[in-house]
């Protein structure tokens, strides 16, 4: 069984009931048995029921859930829940395994390909929250 860190339990609250929640078997769950996964250690809180505005949220959340697998290039990564092309992905995985590297997989395309980050940043803030 994973462990939570105690401060989402105190500052976390139930997105659909409002609720407190409590951490049992990998999932929180509120008193109205409202469940979220945690996956190594961090809740997702992502509403199934809603659209996903973005399609790294529904692929968040099919891993989450055990639905998706995970891209096998480097599943520690969850490459697949990351918004850039298969290509980034293997120059991500590529990093990763690189012993010599000090920087962030996931950081280092960023250095290396700003423009996909920058537009990604434009399309959220652009956005108006109601959608």
């Amino acid at each position: 069984m994973a462990a939570i860190d105690p401060w989402y339990l105190s500052n976390l609250v139930c997105p659909r009931g409002h609720q407190s929640l409590r951490f049992n078997n990998d999932r929180l769950s509120c008193p109205l048995n409202h469940e979220y996964p945690v996956v190594e250690g961090v809740p997702v809180m992502l509403l199934s029921e809603g659209s996903q505005t973005m399609h790294v949220a529904k692929s968040s959340l099919e891993r989450a859930r055990g639905e998706k697998l995970p891209d096998q290039r480097a599943p520690e990564l969850y490459l697949e829940c990351l918004g850039v092309d298969d290509d980034q992905k293997t120059g991500i995985a590529e990093l990763s395994c690189d012993p010599n590297s000090e920087i962030d997989p996931v950081v280092g395309i960023r250095q290396n390909h700003p423009q996909i980050f920058r537009l990604s940043c434009l399309l959220l803030w652009d956005r108006d929250p109601e959608e």
